[in-house]
This record gives structure tokens, C-alpha cells and sequence, in this order.
């Protein structure tokens, strides 16, 4: 990461802070936005809207099972047995 010499709080535009990062630095911060979810994934860009809306909603419950009730559990079961 790009190092500043002053040792006091000074505020530092990103564009200014960016233009100080190596390539590798810079993709480390692309990764850390995806991760965190500011920015689409490449893989992200590739599907369609439908699609994304569905991912999106299978984010929402992926390491979730223990708030499933039951009757939710065995429907997505039964789901995922059809494929």
C-alpha cells in the first residue's frame, strides 16, 4: 500500500490515494469492495437481472439454516432434489 510521510490525520482524497497504489494494491481494493459488496463481481455482471435478483435472494439465506423452520428446510430439499 502506498505510504504517506506525515504522521498526523490529514485527509486524503481517494482519487489522490489511488493514484499512489500499485496494481496489486489496486486490486486488493477491488477485491475488498466486491467482498463487501459495493461492487459487482465479474461473474456477477455476466448473468441476467432475473438471475442476479436470484442469487441474490439464495445470499440471503446461504449459512442461515438454523433460522429455518422446519416446513422451510424440507422445501428447500425437496428443491434441491430435482436437480
Amino acid at each position: 500500500m502506498p505510504s504517506f510521510s506525515e504522521s498526523v490525520d490529514i485527509d486524503i482524497d481517494a482519487f489522490e490515494y489511488l493514484r499512489e497504489c500499485s496494481k496489486d494494491d489496486i486490486d486488493d481494493v477491488i477485491a475488498y469492495l466486491v467482498k463487501k459488496k459495493h461492487i459487482p463481481s465479474q461473474s456477477d455482471k455476466d448473468i441476467s437481472i432475473p438471475e442476479q435478483l436470484f442469487e441474490e435472494a439464495l445470499n440471503k439465506i446461504h449459512g442461515k439454516w438454523n433460522r429455518l423452520t422446519a416446513e422451510e428446510e424440507q422445501m428447500i430439499y425437496r428443491i434441491s432434489n430435482k436437480f
